[in-house]
């Protein structure tokens, strides 16, 4: 599940990179400054993407992207629950 996620948000930052580049830019020389520069431009990348300009946008490829993290996101923190679930009918 960690590895979709990572993959989700790595599509994310590539699609902003490849459709907006100026954003993109943006994020970058922001980031430069700190150490590990790449990291830091996808976080500020998906800050935007989640609150920022890139959020504003009525960009039908980036709802869809929007929509399928928040999906993968509540998978996420739902499966530990129902995991237990299963475990205690199984028990029982």
């Amino acid at each position: 599940m960690i590895y979709k996620l990572n993959m989700m948000t790595q599509g994310i930052c590539q699609y902003i990179q490849l459709y907006y580049p100026d954003e993109y830019q943006r994020c970058h020389q922001m980031s430069s400054k700190m150490e590990p520069a790449q990291k830091y431009t996808q976080i500020l990348l998906m800050e935007s993407f989640h609150s920022g300009h890139l959020s504003l946008l009525q960009d039908p490829a980036l709802q869809r992207l929007r929509y399928r993290l928040t999906r993968l996101k509540t998978l996420f923190l739902l499966s530990p629950f129902l995991l237990m679930v299963v475990i205690t009918i199984i028990t029982y």
